[in-house]
């Protein structure tokens, strides 16, 4: 295994695309793990993206956005391969925020696809989606009451864990609405630019974890060691009774109108 440092640029590159309590920490971690395909972070995201950059030195993307590209290129990379996560509401602030930086020299275009393909040598894209998009909204409203979003999380202690739930009709549809909105957006996207992408659907992965992500590292066209065993996820799932009440509730709501 090698680990990236300033002299080194990635020979691949990919893209988890997904949205928000679609299963990508699960697939991202998943990669990690392998020692085979960088460490797949969300980058791109306007407030994890100083975090990042000051947890791991690299160029503050305020002060050159390129810059921090080019120094995640180098030094977030293994086995010569480099991966970010990205949220589709990120993918236009990527642009804006690369384009608008006096120091960036690279490929200038009103197609975010273009700019990507750029940005990234040999890019490949991975899609991570949910088919139960009402499932995926409870995970999300019930993460922001407790502030816990992966089992690590709770694990350690984090977050409110003593926090009373609170069952909300309107607020869980408006999230159904948006990853709805969002899943559209990406697959026109990769429609538009004639994308072929890695399609990962948290349903299926949870039930052939192993087998999909080996799947993954093929895609990716790196070379996989003969005895090679997919490590397993540090993270368990966190739905729980409260859940399937607020799946059951929101049906029945949607049912009388």
């Amino acid at each position: 295994m090698t680990t990236g440092n300033d002299s080194l640029s990635p020979k691949i590159t990919y893209l988890v695309c997904a949205t928000h309590r679609s299963g990508s920490n699960l697939f991202c971690q998943s990669l990690w793990l392998s020692e085979l395909a960088g460490y797949p972070q969300e980058c791109f995201s306007p407030t994890r993206s100083p975090v990042i950059a000051e947890e791991h030195g690299l160029t503050p993307p305020e002060e050159s956005f390129s810059l921090y590209l080019r120094s995640l290129l180098a030094k977030r990379q293994t086995n010569g391969v480099f991966g970010a996560k990205i949220m589709w509401k990120h993918v236009a602030w990527f642009r804006e925020q690369l384009l608008a930086d006096p120091q960036y020299t690279g490929t200038r275009s009103e197609n975010v696809a273009e700019v990507l393909k750029g940005a990234f040598p040999e890019l490949k894209y991975f899609w991570v989606r949910r088919r139960d998009k009402v499932r995926q909204a409870i995970s999300l409203y019930k993460a922001k009451q407790t502030k816990i979003y992966n089992s690590m999380q709770e694990d350690n202690g984090q977050g409110k864990q003593d926090v009373e739930l609170v069952y909300d009709f309107a607020a869980i549809d408006k999230e159904v609405k948006r990853f709805e909105k969002e899943e559209q957006e990406w697959q026109k996207f990769f429609q538009d630019n004639q994308i072929a992408p890695y399609v990962v659907e948290y349903e299926n992965f949870v039930e052939d974890y192993e087998q999909t992500a080996i799947g993954a590292l093929r895609f990716l066209g790196v070379d996989i060691p003969v005895d090679y065993e997919q490590p397993k996820s540090h993270y368990r799932q966190l739905a729980d009774a409260v859940n399937d009440e607020w799946y059951a509730r929101y049906r029945e709501d949607v049912r009388k109108g």
